[in-house]
């Protein structure tokens, strides 16, 4: 009975420290500038679905209703969207996650498949600053603060016993 209830406890334990070592695991990713551990760690399938549904809705939502009224603005607003889409197929590569999580907005120069070199205390700073949450019993959130006082949210999803990054809330407003 005592190892049962040892056995128990140990298991508890590890799915409440799970998603603290899976954001272990992208951080030591992202500071080795490794792609490859950080896909394993990222559903980039519906990474890009979230984000892509997160810009739509923000940039687009306030074109409706201009969209409404006009067949040029609605024009505007379905090329609008195809180029958003492009968009974050561009940003949601390794190397664009990677530079959200150190606080940056990916620019088009950085969106290559390689990450590029950059300033590594900063990199620490921005990490270190970073808040965790559990969101609920299988969502957990990280907050890592960016230049303009904004906050990004990366939101880990478990999976089975791990965890994944399934969504990255942009601050929009900011």
């Amino acid at each position: 009975m005592k190892y049962l209830l040892t056995l128990i406890a140990l298991v508890l334990l590890y799915l409440a420290a799970s998603p603290f070592i899976t954001v272990h695991q992208i951080r030591s990713a992202a500071d080795d500038r490794d792609a490859q551990a950080l896909s394993e760690r990222v559903d980039f399938p519906v990474l890009r679905r979230n984000m892509k549904e997160q810009l739509r809705f923000a940039v687009l939502d306030g074109a409706s209703g201009a969209a409404e009224e006009s067949t040029l603005a609605a024009i505007g607003v379905a090329i609008g969207g195809v180029l958003l889409d492009g968009l974050v197929d561009l940003w949601v590569t390794p190397a664009g996650v990677m530079k959200m999580l150190k606080g940056d907005k990916p620019q088009n120069k950085d969106l290559q498949n390689t990450p590029t070199e950059h300033d590594e205390a900063d990199d620490r700073r921005a990490l270190n600053d970073a808040s965790y949450s559990y969101a609920a019993w299988d969502r957990f959130v990280i907050e890592v603060p960016s230049d303009a006082e904004a906050v990004t949210k990366f939101v880990l999803r478990r999976q089975g016993l791990g965890w994944k990054l399934t969504n990255i809330i942009l601050p929009l407003d900011a």
